[in-house]
């Protein structure tokens, strides 16, 4: 499939759930992943070059949720690792292995 080249302004549906879905979350997410991972990191989505891969109007229309989504999922796999592999192994005052 070929791919289209990312727009320079997205449209206000797109624009609107980048805001609401994704943006308004942002802080709050990375502070999650900070807790779990006891690092800062930064979430810097590329949403025109996402917009342009998307194959249907949900994914374009929807993309900050999709994304929002996604990165909740990847949050919920981290606190499952945390509780299901490095707990048990380990006894430390790490405090990555006591958020649950």
């Amino acid at each position: 499939m070929a791919s289209q080249a990312a727009p320079a302004k997205l449209p206000l549906v797109a624009r609107k759930t980048i805001r609401d879905d994704f943006e308004s979350k942002k802080e709050a997410t990375e502070k999650q992943i900070k807790d779990l991972l006891g690092e800062e990191y930064k979430l810097d989505m590329d949403f025109p070059t996402l917009y342009s891969q998307g194959t249907s109007d949900f994914e374009k229309d929807k993309c900050g949720k999709i994304v929002q989504e996604a990165v909740e999922d990847l949050i919920k796999k981290l606190k499952d690792l945390t509780k299901k592999v490095l707990f048990p192994r380990f006894h430390t005052s790490n405090p990555l292995l006591y958020m649950c």
